[in-house]
């Protein structure tokens, strides 16, 4: 960009034109039309997001932002992962039938430490991605 465009007042006003080709990509820009504003022709979808605790490949921080994005609810016995609170969710009681709208919840695994609080990913070794979609009571 430097060679071609020398000005340093064109090459901010040029990234800023760019990014809205690259935003059109990014699938957070279509969270909202996932249940409450579909786009045209597809239907709307209930989302149950799962995230497992030390997760080594999507963070559990992520997953938050997804379900708030969409409007989810989180049961009140939800994991607490380093022991803190998930900001942004409406608790719904542990009793609760859920029969309609998004749903959050955490899965905690036997032998898995807490994720890092720094900006490094958990271990490989002890990695939750796939234990999540595998554990039965996930599934029901």
């Amino acid at each position: 960009l430097k060679e071609r465009y020398t000005s340093p007042l064109s090459r901010p006003i040029l990234l800023a034109l760019m990014e809205q080709l690259w935003a059109r990509l990014d699938p957070a820009g279509y969270l909202s039309h996932v249940s409450a504003d579909p786009l045209p022709n597809t239907p709307a979808h209930r989302v149950v997001v799962h995230y497992g605790a030390g997760d080594a490949q999507v963070t559990w921080l992520g997953a938050g932002i997804l379900a708030r994005s969409i409007g989810a609810s989180m049961f009140a016995s939800n994991i607490h992962v380093a022991n803190e609170t998930i900001y942004g969710f409406p608790y719904v009681a542990d009793s609760t039938v859920l029969t309609s709208g998004n749903l959050i919840q955490g899965w905690e695994f036997k032998g898995v430490p807490n994720p890092p609080l720094i900006n490094i990913p958990p271990d490989k070794a002890t990695d939750t991605h796939k234990l999540t979609r595998r554990t039965k009571t996930a599934q029901a």
